[in-house]
């Protein structure tokens, strides 16, 4: 019961966090999404990543969102932690991503 509503808050917050971060690219660059491809988005890694796929590193997409803490970094769905872990935050971008025109 308790695995199962944490669960549920996980994906709450994930979603969340992958919505607000996918605005937030889409005010920087409108086709962000055609350098990022859904199949190999890994959270954890700043190549593979959504930003790191975007801008070649996770830092450098950081710089061009005028992201310089990693607490935002977090409530935009581009970090990794207990409430957003990998596995999730990767499906989700990819939910995002299906979103998109091709």
């Amino acid at each position: 019961m308790l695995e199962r509503i944490k669960v549920l808050i996980q994906t709450f917050i994930t979603n969340r966090r992958v919505a607000r971060g996918a605005l937030l690219l889409d005010g920087a660059d409108t086709n962000w999404f055609k350098f990022v491809n859904a199949r190999s988005i890994d959270m954890a890694s700043p190549y593979k990543d959504v930003l790191g796929q975007w801008k070649g590193h996770y830092s450098k997409g950081l710089q061009k969102l005028h992201i310089v803490d990693g607490w935002r970094a977090l409530q935009y769905g581009f970090v990794v932690d207990r409430w957003s872990p990998a596995e999730l935050l990767n499906h989700k971008w990819g939910e995002e991503m299906k979103k998109r025109p091709k």
